[in-house]
């Protein structure tokens, strides 16, 4: 039994693996080393990202569901972090996991799927993904808002 918690452990819950717990200190120390602040739950507003951990999105419990609202839209994002007992161990189980990343994906969400030997060998590499499309994200509804006004201006 691990008793390992970290401070963003003990702030959203306890990970149910030790590579769940290593990519949830990467990913928020990453964060807020951009700018960002980190909650579990928080009011939509930007530079804020949720992150929840153990949560039921429609019908599925994922490993953390991360949201980010900005310029009134927002950014869903799944992630699975997968030790190989569990995931793609046999043709069935890789069967039902790409499944239900294409089920989520169908919903709106952007979901990451990463081997346990991905999260030991450079949790910050993983994370930096996560965070590059939230980034992207943002960037892009700056844009979409700019080129909005600019029409509205126009028109």
């Amino acid at each position: 039994m691990r008793i390992y918690r970290s401070e963003w452990e003990r702030r959203f819950g306890k990970s149910e693996s030790p590579i769940e717990a290593m990519f949830l200190d990467a990913f928020c120390k990453l964060a807020v080393d951009h700018g960002y602040d980190v909650a579990k739950a928080s009011k939509a507003t930007a530079w804020v990202i949720r992150i929840e951990p153990q949560k039921w999105f429609e019908q599925y419990r994922v490993d953390f569901l991360i949201s980010y609202p900005f310029f009134g839209k927002d950014l869903l994002i799944v992630v699975e972090c997968d030790g190989h007992q569990w995931h793609e161990k046999t043709k069935a189980q890789a069967k039902k996991d790409k499944s239900r990343d294409r089920a989520l994906q169908s919903i709106g969400a952007k979901v990451f799927r990463f081997t346990g030997s991905e999260i030991n060998g450079n949790p910050g590499t993983c994370a930096g993904e996560v965070l590059d499309v939230i980034e992207t994200f943002q960037t892009d509804s700056v844009l979409d808002a700019f080129e909005t006004a600019e029409r509205t201006a126009v028109a």
